[in-house]
């Protein structure tokens, strides 16, 4: 596993933006998520304020995550985008510029992933 320097993610990125939120301190991120997430928030006029990055297996199951879930390994990030539809469009669309390929959609937010062992080019909601 990549050790991150967090350093390279300031100022708009900070480690415990991915802890997992149970309150556990797993910290999984890779650096290729990590380097394409800050390529999406340089392409941005918003800023991203970060829901979910690494999950363990008991927060996953509590938040209802699939077994396979990518925030699991370190690959998925929830990005918040409130109600404001315009903002989760600029937002969807510095990440397809990223290179992510793997959106979910949900109503206040958008989960982005770069996990290659799964299906690309595709959209989901919840």
């Amino acid at each position: 596993m990549d050790k991150l320097n967090w350093d390279d993610y300031a100022p708009y990125f900070h480690k415990e933006e991915f802890d997992c939120r149970c309150g556990c301190g797993l910290n999984l991120m890779k650096k290729h998520t990590m380097d394409m997430l800050l390529v999406a928030r340089g392409n941005s006029t918003y800023p991203f304020s970060i829901n979910s990055g690494t999950r363990c297996p008991n927060h996953n199951k509590d938040k209802g995550g699939t077994k396979r879930s990518s925030h699991l390994s370190g690959e998925a990030a929830d990005i918040f985008t409130g109600a404001n539809k315009a903002k989760a469009y600029v937002i969807l669309i510095a990440l397809s510029n990223a290179g992510f390929r793997r959106f979910g959609i949900g109503k206040n937010f958008i989960h982005a992933d770069d996990d290659i062992t799964k299906m690309q080019g595709v959209i989901w909601t919840y």
